[in-house]
């Protein structure tokens, strides 16, 4: 299941449209209820589109303790190299938007650790265990570079 969360309407309709259409079952999640509750599973993933920070963090945060992977749409253009790092442009083609999701999809997650050093892992690992002991910005900086698809 693909669930949409945007403070963008046009988006989540359009994305909607488009991924039910292309036979993935959709949910949307309000952004004012993302405390509650989700049933989820692994194999799950959020397309996220913001550019509220704290929205983005919170969405990431709650992927992490979902277990969740995440793809964010940004405003930019992006090249095909960030696909695998779950980054994709809204300017996307209508057309090609279904079947980088597939490919997203289809990732492992060592394809998305690889690129990451050591301090990184463990730092992603007491993030996800929500262990606080270690600074604000540094927690902000790698919640940033760890934006890509976790599961």
């Amino acid at each position: 299941m693909i669930t949409i969360i945007s403070d963008d309407s046009y988006f989540v309709l359009g994305a909607q449209a488009l991924l039910t259409h292309s036979g993935y079952q959709v949910a949307t999640i309000d952004i004012h209820k993302l405390n509650r509750p989700v049933n989820s599973q692994q194999n799950d993933i959020i397309l996220l589109s913001s550019n509220n920070r704290n929205l983005i963090h919170n969405v990431l945060l709650f992927a992490g303790v979902e277990n969740r992977r995440v793809i964010q749409m940004i405003d930019g253009n992006t090249p095909s190299d960030m696909w695998a790092d779950g980054v994709l442009s809204k300017k996307t083609a209508t057309h090609e938007f279904p079947r980088i999701i597939k490919y997203i999809l289809n990732l492992k997650v060592k394809d998305c650790l690889k690129d990451l050093t050591l301090r990184e892992v463990e730092i992603m690992d007491k993030l996800l265990k929500g262990k606080k002991t270690m600074p604000s910005p540094e927690k902000c900086e790698y919640l940033k570079k760890l934006s890509a698809p976790i599961s």
